[in-house]
């Protein structure tokens, strides 16, 4: 019993740790694929800002970047950008490149001293089977990994048996394909002729030191480790062993034997203690003295040493994954030369708002409507809808005699048919309910200038019909009144419905038309306008946030764009583009930022949808189901949750919340045979989706924020759906 407990108290257990770790390794297909060592930093910057983005609770790099990449300075400020954005990214730092608080990265560059840790290679120390790690020092990795209760003394750990296998490739990172919530991640290189390997006595195999640190952890958290004690407590016990000895002898000879003794085993345990486990001082002298004598015979012959490790990839063969490769590459130009692109400058102010680059169809267009404008002609402006119709009729009006007086504009789409007659005219005082007093309408207020008839096609026949008598006479009545009102106004109308076709539908009056359309000026749509997307782009990026950048590669991505919505739609996105990346923490803008879609096709999403549905169904919603219908249709895991959370989403919008009517169009026709496990599946994620709206709307958030802080990666064909759970949440609430 005594020797039990004298053991237990020698090695003692340490406590689990929480969040196992994640290990990302580049190997020499991944650097074969991304361009050749050393890699470009903004990979590193894109995998690490990817693992963030997908949960992990922090990420390091034990790899150093001490100096700068001259070749490359916008990546080496992408990279800098993310890691000071995010303290929880540590770096590896040799100690000269340590100063007082902070830490000296890619040149002339510092972090904060507590994101860096050295290199494990300088205090790796050995003998025979184990490893020594000193819990109580900072200076490596596995420090950070170890559990905080661990005491602060010396440990030894065990050789694993075999190098342990990577769980991800870093290309896997650089796509974003990982699931690492709430787990740290380590990435660390594996290449020959590159990482130095430690390769144990034994001959067991060659290990990176990261591989060894991370081993060193996970036996740490699972208590499979002994706990060194210090020089004192080793020459308090030998003083305690040798006790019974000298109690045999005459006081004198006592108390010189005790001396001795202890001054001996006390000074040889302090300089040993660093080489030696505490269960072989249990032993006798002779024996120990006889291992030692013939380990060392044994050592003088050099063990057959491992050839180095080849563990790498093969570069990529399979056409889908150099296609990836290449939309990757593809990607990268949008913050490519950061550094020479300067924010938007303001754009030149003009009388008229309208801007466009030289040899525009603009241009043309401009100076054809300064020569109507100098007379009083109708005009009839054509377009779709948000090419700027509205600013062409201002400018119009400014380059008219008339230019001085009022213009007067109105949307005919905006008002019913009983409110449109009384704003374009007017009215007495009680002409109708609530008509307190006379009103003067548009024309009345335009009198003397220009009114902007906009969406003309839209106005009803019955008003159509007055519009027609005060284009012919300048004269009309207002609502509720006999008094004619004499104005002199000049029309300009708009539409971007093709007129012919309402008159032939009896929608539009052809004698009202022929009024209007004196002459006619048809404004371009923005696709045939790329030339002028730059300066409209940056205009409204300056309106925006005048410190944003956009690469070079951007202005041309946009260009490529087919822009249905015109510059209305252009200045919309660029406003959400801008939100976007501020809540990325970034300075500049990238493609998905506009949310216009991948620059890469992908295939039919609504297809892809009811695929993973069918197939989710086909394998009875059980436990590996997930992993099997990514492996059927050639996805991802988390691309497949991603579609199920869309497809609960989509039912919950459509049942009102009713959780069984989701289950129950989940099943559809398929015979679940655990009924328990399908039913807390779905749970989970019915309770995750509310979960994560409740929080937003609870914090305040706009739909635009819970969508893109919390469903960022929910698929598009589902944000519909969204929006209209977040909608019915929020009135729920209320």
């Amino acid at each position: 019993m005594r020797a039990f407990l004298f053991l237990l108290l020698l090695t003692g257990l340490a406590p689990a740790g929480a969040g196992q770790v994640r290990h990302v390794v580049i190997q020499e297909g991944d650097v074969t694929a991304l361009g050749g060592w050393p890699l470009d930093r903004k990979w590193y910057a894109i995998a690490v800002q990817n693992l963030l983005d997908q949960g992990a609770a922090r990420v390091y790099l034990d790899l150093a970047f001490p100096h700068a990449d001259f070749a490359h300075p916008e990546s080496d400020a992408f990279f800098l950008h993310v890691l000071r954005s995010n303290p929880n990214v540590w770096v590896q730092a040799a100690p000269a490149q340590l100063d007082g608080d902070s830490v000296q990265v890619l040149g002339t560059h510092r972090l904060p001293r507590n994101q860096a840790f050295g290199p494990f290679a300088q205090q790796l120390q050995r003998w025979r089977g184990h490893l020594r790690l000193d819990p109580s020092s900072d200076a490596a990795l596995v420090a950070a990994l170890l559990p905080a209760e661990v005491a602060a003394r010396p440990l030894l750990i065990g050789y694993p048996e075999t190098p342990p296998e990577p769980d991800y490739r870093f290309l896997d990172a650089v796509r974003g394909s990982l699931e690492v919530a709430g787990h740290p991640v380590v990435i660390s290189l594996d290449l020959p002729g590159v990482t130095p390997y430690v390769i144990p006595a034994e001959g067991r195999g060659a290990f990176t030191p990261t591989a060894l640190q991370l081993h060193a952890a996970a036996q740490v958290r699972a208590g499979q480790h002994l706990r060194i004690w210090p020089g004192w407590a080793w020459g308090m016990l030998a003083l305690l062993l040798f006790v019974p000895l000298a109690l045999r002898r005459a006081l004198w000879q006592r108390a010189l034997l005790i001396g001795m003794l202890g001054v001996l085993v006390l000074g040889a345990l302090t300089l040993l203690q660093i080489y030696v486990t505490p269960l072989w001082f249990t032993a006798l002298a002779v024996p120990a003295g006889l291992l030692a004598y013939l380990d060392l015979r044994q050592r003088r012959r050099p063990p057959e040493r491992p050839a180095l490790p080849t563990r790498a990839v093969a570069p990529a063969t399979d056409p889908a994954e150099k296609k990836e490769l290449e939309d990757l590459r593809y990607r990268m130009q949008f913050y490519e030369n950061l550094e020479t692109v300067n924010a938007p400058a303001a754009p030149e102010p003009g009388a008229t708002g309208i801007l466009f680059a030289p040899g525009s169809p603009m241009a043309a267009l401009l100076r054809k409507a300064r020569e109507v404008a100098r007379s009083e002609t109708p005009v009839l402006v054509l377009g779709a809808s948000g090419t700027g119709k509205e600013l062409v009729a201002r400018y119009l009006h400014e380059h008219s005699q008339r230019g001085q007086q009022p213009f007067v504009a109105v949307n005919c789409a905006a008002f019913n048919e009983n409110l449109i007659e009384s704003e374009l005219f007017g009215h007495e005082a009680g002409a109708f309910t609530g008509a307190s007093r006379r009103k003067a309408g548009r024309f009345e207020r335009a009198d003397g200038g220009t009114l902007f008839l906009d969406e003309i096609a839209e106005t009803p026949l019955a008003v159509q019909v007055k519009l027609l008598r005060v284009l012919q006479e300048g004269v009309f009545e207002r609502v509720g009144g006999t008094e004619p009102v004499r104005v002199s106004v000049r029309i300009v109308a708009a539409t971007h419905q093709h007129l012919g076709e309402a008159i032939a539908a009896g929608r539009f009056r052809e004698d009202l038309y022929y009024r209007l359309n004196g002459f006619s000026l048809a404004v371009p749509p923005l696709r045939e306008r790329p030339d002028d997307l730059p300066v409209l782009f940056e205009a409204f990026l300056h309106q925006q946030e005048a410190a944003v950048k956009a690469a070079p590669a951007l202005l041309s991505w946009l260009q490529e764009q087919p822009w249905p919505g015109n510059i209305r739609q252009l200045k919309a996105v660029t406003e959400r583009a801008v939100l976007n990346a501020g809540l990325h923490q970034r300075s500049f803008l990238l493609p998905t930022d506009f949310e216009l879609g991948d620059a890469a096709p992908r295939p039919a999403t609504d297809d892809v949808a009811l695929q993973v549905l069918h197939g989710l169904r086909h394998e009875q919603f059980r436990h590996r189901s997930i992993s099997a219908v990514a492996r059927a249709l050639a996805l991802h895991r988390v691309t497949v949750t991603e579609y199920l959370r869309g497809w609960v989403i989509r039912f919950l919008a459509q049942y009102r919340l009713d959780a069984e009517a989701v289950r129950e169009a989940l099943r559809g026709d398929a015979e679940i045979p655990k009924e328990d496990a399908f039913r807390r599946r779905t749970d989970g994620y019915i309770d995750s989706v509310l979960t994560r709206i409740h929080e937003g709307l609870a914090a305040g958030e706009t739909e635009e924020q819970i969508r893109f802080k919390r469903f960022r990666h929910t698929q598009a064909e589902f944000e519909p759906d969204l929006v209209h759970l977040i909608h019915l949440l929020r009135t729920e609430e209320r």
